[in-house]
């Protein structure tokens, strides 16, 4: 099997989003091949571009955050990781992750 060099990688996953592009731009009936038409198409795929990668990060923040470090890495860190709940302002319903143990705590007072 070949190695696939970044360069390559990149150049081939670039050229098919550009092919999508050109499918999404052909569906809108936009066929102009004239020199502003294609700054027209390279604008339009700048801006999918950049709203897709803002997409895939938020995304990816999201997952990191809430399936990652909540459940994969916090458990195994600290000894005991409390789950909470709010009751109301300052106090909390806490559960401790991977049992029924639970406790109502007051934020202010520490107690």
């Amino acid at each position: 099997m070949k190695k696939v060099t970044f360069k390559e990688y990149f150049s081939t996953l670039l050229g098919g989003i550009w092919q999508a592009v050109l499918w999404i731009v052909g569906l809108f009936g936009y066929k102009d091949e004239s020199s502003f038409g294609k700054v027209i198409k390279r604008i339009f795929a700048l801006c999918i571009t950049i709203l897709l990668m803002l997409f895939t990060g938020c995304i990816l923040y999201a997952f990191t955050t809430e399936v990652v470090y909540d459940k994969w890495i916090r458990p195994h860190v600290y000894n005991r990781v409390w789950e909470e709940k709010h009751i109301s302002n300052h106090i909390v319903f806490q559960q401790l992750y991977y049992s029924n143990e639970g406790r109502v705590f007051d934020e202010n007072k520490k107690k």
